[in-house]
C-alpha cells in the first residue's frame, strides 16, 4: 500500500517535470531528490528508473540554469540507489551532458556535474573506465583553474 502511494505521488510529481513554469519544474526536481532519499526501494525500481532515467537526460538540458543545478543535485539522491544494470544505458548521453558543464565557466555548475558524474563512476564501477581519458584532462583544467581563484576555494 506505501509503495502504490508513494508511486502514485511519484508520477504525479514526474508530470510536473514537464511544465512551462521554471519555478515548477524545480520544485519537482526537489520532490524527486526527497522521495529519493525518504522511498529509495520504491524509486530504485527498473520500474521507475526506467522512467526517471531519461527525465534526468531532459532536466541537464533545461533553459533555466537553476533547474538543471535542481536536476543535477537530484541525481545525487537518486543515483545512489540505481542498480548498475539499469543505469548502464544512461552513460553515454549523460557523460556528454555532463561534459558540456564541466566545459562551462560556472564553477557551481561545474561542481554539480563532478557530483553527477561520481555518483554514476560509483555506481557502475569498472564500467566507468571508458570515461577516465576524456574526463581526466577536464577535470585537472577545472581543478587547476579553480586553485587560481581564492574566491572559489571552500
Amino acid at each position: 500500500d506505501d509503495e502504490a502511494t508513494v508511486s502514485q505521488m511519484t508520477n504525479g510529481i514526474k508530470m510536473q517535470l514537464a511544465a512551462t513554469n521554471a519555478r515548477v519544474r524545480y520544485a519537482a526536481w526537489g520532490g524527486i531528490a526527497q522521495f529519493s532519499e525518504d522511498h529509495a526501494d520504491v524509486l530504485s525500481s527498473e520500474t521507475w528508473t526506467s522512467q526517471l532515467l531519461p527525465e534526468f537526460l531532459k532536466g541537464l538540458d533545461d533553459p533555466c540554469a537553476r533547474v538543471s543545478l535542481r536536476c543535477m543535485e537530484a541525481f545525487q539522491h537518486f543515483g545512489e540507489s540505481v542498480e548498475r544494470e539499469d543505469l548502464e544505458p544512461f552513460i553515454q548521453p549523460l557523460m556528454e551532458k555532463l561534459g558540456n558543464k564541466m566545459q562551462s565557466s560556472d564553477v557551481k555548475l561545474q561542481k554539480k556535474a563532478i557530483t553527477f558524474i561520481a555518483v554514476i563512476a560509483g555506481q557502475v564501477d569498472d564500467a566507468f573506465a571508458p570515461y577516465y581519458g576524456h574526463l581526466m584532462p577536464v577535470l585537472k583544467q577545472v581543478i587547476q583553474n579553480t586553485l587560481h581563484k581564492t574566491e572559489e576555494r571552500q
